[in-house]
């Protein structure tokens, strides 16, 4: 008869700590769910930030890409004296260079540059 109460303590302990088991798996599932939905969330928003900087920073980071493809190409052709400067694709080409044929090329490889989408040429040949 001994054996009855401490079985059913043990039985009734079990039970409790089953159910405090499943009450505790609960709270961690519902926990970890919102944390999931959080990084989601943090995911989310810096993903719009990294488009709105991309958005406004875009056209800048162009520019400075078209500038550094013309010096380049005007260094590459012996063409130094120049400056470059590019917004919104338009692109000024100032300084001095050593003849009009220098003058001449410069233009055209601004031209040729890709995502420009002018050119004005106020370069000032030596001598004249």
């Amino acid at each position: 008869m001994k054996r009855m109460p401490v079985l059913a303590v043990a039985v009734l302990a079990l039970i409790l700590f089953g159910c405090s088991q499943q009450e505790a798996n609960e709270a961690a599932n519902t926990a970890s769910r919102k944390v999931s939905q959080a990084a989601n969330t943090v995911a989310d928003k810096a993903g719009e930030v990294a488009q709105n900087v991309n958005r406004s920073a875009g056209p800048a980071l162009d520019d400075a890409a078209v500038t550094a493809r013309i010096k380049a190409k005007l260094l590459a052709d012996g063409i130094t004296g120049t400056d470059v400067d590019t917004a919104g694709g338009a692109v000024t080409l100032t300084g001095t260079v050593a003849s009009d044929e220098q003058k001449a090329r410069a233009e055209k490889h601004a031209q040729e540059t890709e995502g420009v989408k002018s050119v004005k040429n106020g370069l000032l040949v030596k001598g004249k």
